[in-house]
C-alpha cells in the first residue's frame, strides 16, 4: 500500500486533485475545503495516502499529517461511518475539539457535521469514547515540533544577519540566549530587538 506521495500538484478539482510524481499522475480525493488550502498547481508537496477498495475499485484518500489519517482510520472504522463522512468530519472539527466532544458525550459537535445526525453522533461517541485521548498528546507534541522548528530558523536567520553587520558570533549567540523567543515574532521585530541589546552591552 502507499503510505505518502511527495511530488508537484499537476491538477485540482472538485473533490479530489493529481499529484505528479517520476512521470505518473496520483488521484487524491479530499473534501473541498482540504483541496481549496493545498499548495499551488506546480507545487511540490506531500501527502498522507489512505488506500480504499471496494468492489475490485481502490480510492485514494489524502491528508495532510500522518496523524489526520490515523483519526480518519479510527473514524472509518465506526459501524455506518464510511471514508467521505469520516474525511468530511475531519474536515469540519479540529482533533481538540473532537476527541473532548466525544469524551464529554457531547453529540452537538458532531452534529453539526453534515451528514451526522442525532443517532450518528451517539454512536460515534459509545465505540471512540476512551480511544482516542493518545491524540490528543500527539497533536501537541506536532504543534511543539512545528514551533520549535519555526524558532530554530529565526534563530539561525539572526545569527547570520547580525554577523553580516559586523558583531562578534560569540557575542550574537550570548545576546540571543537572553532573549525569549515566540513562533509569532517576526524577523524583524526579534533583529529590533537583538540589536538593542548588542548596543546597550556595548557589543
Amino acid at each position: 500500500m502507499i503510505a505518502h506521495i511527495t511530488g508537484k500538484i499537476f491538477k485540482k478539482c472538485e473533490d479530489s486533485f493529481i499529484i505528479e510524481n517520476n512521470g505518473i499522475g496520483y488521484e487524491v480525493c479530499m473534501t473541498k475545503k482540504q483541496i481549496y488550502s493545498l499548495p499551488l498547481v506546480n507545487e511540490e508537496m506531500t501527502i498522507y495516502i489512505f488506500s480504499y477498495i471496494k468492489e475490485e475499485m481502490m480510492v485514494m484518500y489524502g491528508f495532510r499529517s500522518a496523524l489526520e489519517r490515523e483519526l480518519f482510520r479510527s473514524l472509518n472504522k465506526v459501524s455506518g461511518i464510511g471514508p467521505k463522512l469520516a474525511l468530511t468530519i475531519i474536515t469540519e472539527v479540529t482533533i481538540d475539539s473532537l476527541v473532548h466532544s466525544i469524551e464529554r458525550g457531547d453529540a452537538s459537535v458532531l452534529s453539526s457535521v453534515p451528514g451526522i445526525g442525532q443517532k450518528t453522533a451517539a454512536r460515534i461517541i459509545l465505540e471512540l469514547k476512551g480511544k482516542l485521548l493518545h491524540f490528543l498528546s500527539a497533536e501537541q507534541d506536532s504543534v511543539s515540533s512545528e514551533t520549535q522548528s519555526s524558532v530554530s530558523k529565526l534563530y539561525r536567520d539572526l545569527t547570520d544577519a547580525l554577523a553580516n553587520l559586523g558583531f562578534h558570533k560569540h557575542r550574537i549567540h550570548e545576546t540571543l540566549k537572553k532573549m525569549e523567543f515566540t513562533e509569532s515574532m517576526t524577523f524583524e521585530i526579534a533583529l529590533k530587538h537583538s540589536l538593542r541589546s548588542l548596543s546597550d552591552s556595548g557589543a
